[in-house]
């Protein structure tokens, strides 16, 4: 069962997105529903990071424009530190520096990005859950920042969802991968 490898329990319709940003390269997601991995028609649903939020936004890997991940993903909050700051640092660094009021605002603008693409995966899915992977998401202030702001902007219909990280952390990937491959 997914929540094995996720770390939580007790969902009641037993419906959660999973979305992850793994090593800054992008985000990727996996659509539970009833207990199953929804894998669509050609076993590749769940591609958050391709979902367009910004219409001819910045270029992206998959040679699209404007796709969530290029404005919400661990690479994009590092690509902001060093556009807006000339800073490389990578996102230990970032958070090293949290009390620095330029990467905080920063942080909360990169945050703002994450919640347009988690509010769109609200009202198509409506899940009970989201849980929040990759390393990058173990910093509590990220999810319950998440928390919070994504509350106060859906409707009231849809506020049941909570946002959590997964507790696996970043092996949580890998190890969903390996539940699987033990299924074939």
């Amino acid at each position: 069962y997914w929540w094995r490898i996720f770390g939580h329990e007790g969902v009641d319709n037993r419906q959660a997105i999973v979305e992850s940003k793994p090593r800054y390269k992008g985000i990727g997601g996996a659509i539970y529903l009833n207990g199953k991995l929804f894998t669509g028609n050609s076993f590749s649903a769940g591609e958050f990071g391709h979902i367009v939020t910004h219409a001819g936004g910045k270029s992206c890997t998959c040679g699209g424009c404007g796709c969530y991940e290029t404005y919400a993903s661990a690479s994009a909050l590092v690509n902001s530190v060093k556009e807006e700051l000339g800073q490389e640092m990578n996102g230990r660094e970032i958070f090293a520096n949290f009390d620095n009021p330029e990467i905080r605002r920063i942080i909360d603008s990169w945050i703002d990005e994450i919640i347009i693409g988690l509010k769109g995966l609200t009202y198509i899915f409506n899940p009970a859950l989201i849980v929040a992977g990759g390393g990058i998401m173990s910093q509590s202030y990220i999810t319950d920042e998440i928390n919070d702001r994504l509350q106060n902007e859906l409707m009231a219909s849809f506020r049941k969802v909570k946002v959590v990280k997964a507790l696996m952390g970043n092996d949580a990937n890998k190890l969903g991968a390996a539940y699987l491959a033990s299924k074939i």
